[in-house]
């Protein structure tokens, strides 16, 4: 299951009714096994605007916020 929702994050296909805190933690999780950091976080970040968009608080998301309590 994780597999297919780190796959529709990375479509930027995500259900944003569906992705709660555990689908972010999973999504994180895959992103970091898959790539470097920085590739993960970038890919992180521009996932998160498209759930936040379709929920309409596309501002919702700071980058700094999440980068800063990202354990690396």
């Amino acid at each position: 299951m994780s597999a297919e929702i780190t796959s529709a994050f990375e479509a930027h296909a995500i259900d944003n009714t569906t992705f709660g805190h555990a689908e972010h933690v999973q999504v994180a999780y895959d992103l970091l096994r898959k790539y470097d950091f920085i590739d993960a976080a970038a890919i992180y970040a521009k996932g998160l605007r498209t759930p936040a968009t379709n929920a309409g608080a596309p501002d919702t998301f700071n980058l700094r916020l999440g980068m800063r309590t990202t354990p690396r």
